[in-house]
C-alpha cells in the first residue's frame, strides 16, 4: 500500500508466506475480500475454498444508553451523558488513527455541538500522540488503554456514533462489535468494512494520501454532522438493521458452516 512500502525483508516475508499457501489445497476466508485476494495471489485454483466468517463474541449486545453513559463518565472522571464519539483499534498504519483525530477536528470546526471522542486501544504511538498534541480539542479527546471487557462492552453500548475510517482491513471486528451492541457505525465504503457494514453502516469515502487528509475530513464530517441529526425513527432503523446484519457472525451459524466444510473435504 502507498501509505506503508514494503521493506525487502517484508518482500521476503510475503513471498514465504505465498510459498506456504501454494502447498495447501483446501481454505477457508474470513470474508468475501479475503478470498478474492487469495485466489488472486495463489496462481493455483484451490481443490477448495469456501467464505466463512469468524464468530462474534456474544458479549457484544445492546444495553441501557444512560447506564452505559454513567459507566464511563466514572471511569473518566468526565461527563460523558450526553454522549460521544468512539473509536477501538491499534497503532497500525492502516487502523488510520490519526485520521480519527483529524476528522474529529474537522467536525467539531464544523458543529455546535461538544461531544467528546473516545479512542480505545493500545497506548498511542509518537505519530499519534503528536497529532493528539496539535487537536484544539485535545482535552476532549480521551485514550483508554487495554480496557477490560466490561468497560469495552459499555463504551460501545453508550456511543452517539462509532467511527472506523480504516485503510484497509483482514476483516473490521470492531464495525460489528458496535452493531452488536446498538451503535451507529460510519466506516470506510471499501471492503471488507462494507462487507461487515451492509446495508446497516453509513459510509465515507477511503481516507486518501496524507496530503488529501483535510478535504477528506472536512467531506466525512459532513456525514457525522448529519448521523447525528437522525431522528430517534432513523436511529433506532440504522441500529435495527444493525442487529440484523451481525446475525451473520452467530457462533452456531459458524460453527455449521465449518463442520460442512470439513465433511465436504473428508467425504
Amino acid at each position: 500500500m502507498k501509505e506503508n512500502p514494503i521493506s525487502w525483508t517484508g518482500k521476503i516475508y510475503q513471498n514465504l508466506i505465498r510459498k506456504g499457501f501454494s502447498k495447501a489445497d483446501n481454505f477457508i476466508c474470513i470474508s468475501k475480500n479475503t478470498q478474492k485476494e487469495l485466489t488472486y495471489f495463489l496462481h493455483k485454483t484451490p481443490k477448495n475454498i469456501e467464505q466463512v466468517y469468524n464468530a462474534l463474541d456474544p458479549m457484544f449486545k445492546t444495553g441501557n444508553v444512560l447506564e452505559a453513559r454513567n459507566y464511563v463518565s466514572q471511569f473518566l472522571d468526565v461527563d460523558v451523558t450526553n454522549g460521544y464519539l468512539m473509536h477501538v483499534g491499534g497503532n497500525d498504519f492502516y487502523k488510520n488513527r490519526t485520521g480519527v483525530i483529524t476528522l474529529y477536528d474537522a467536525w467539531r470546526k464544523q458543529t455546535k455541538k461538544s461531544q467528546p471522542l473516545l479512542m480505545i486501544g493500545y497506548e498511542p504511538s509518537e505519530i499519534i500522540l503528536k497529532k493528539y498534541q496539535l487537536s484544539p480539542y485535545k482535552q476532549d479527546i480521551h485514550f483508554l488503554i487495554r480496557v477490560e471487557n466490561e468497560l469495552l462492552l459499555k463504551a460501545y453500548q453508550g456511543c452517539s456514533l462509532f467511527l472506523f475510517p480504516s485503510l484497509t482491513e483482514g476483516f473490521g471486528w470492531p464495525v460489528a462489535e458496535a452493531m452488536a451492541s446498538g451503535c451507529l457505525v460510519i466506516t470506510t465504503n471499501e471492503a471488507p468494512m462494507n462487507e461487515v457494514g451492509g446495508d446497516a453502516a453509513i459510509y465515507i469515502e477511503r481516507c486518501p494520501a496524507p496530503e488529501s487528509v483535510l478535504p477528506w475530513a472536512i467531506e466525512s464530517a459532513k456525514v457525522i454532522e448529519s448521523s447525528l441529526n437522525l431522528t430517534e425513527k432513523e436511529n433506532n432503523s440504522i441500529i435495527n438493521k444493525g442487529l440484523n446484519q451481525v446475525e451473520k457472525f452467530s457462533r452456531n451459524l459458524i460453527l455449521n458452516q465449518i463442520e460442512t466444510f470439513y465433511k465436504s473435504i473428508t467425504a
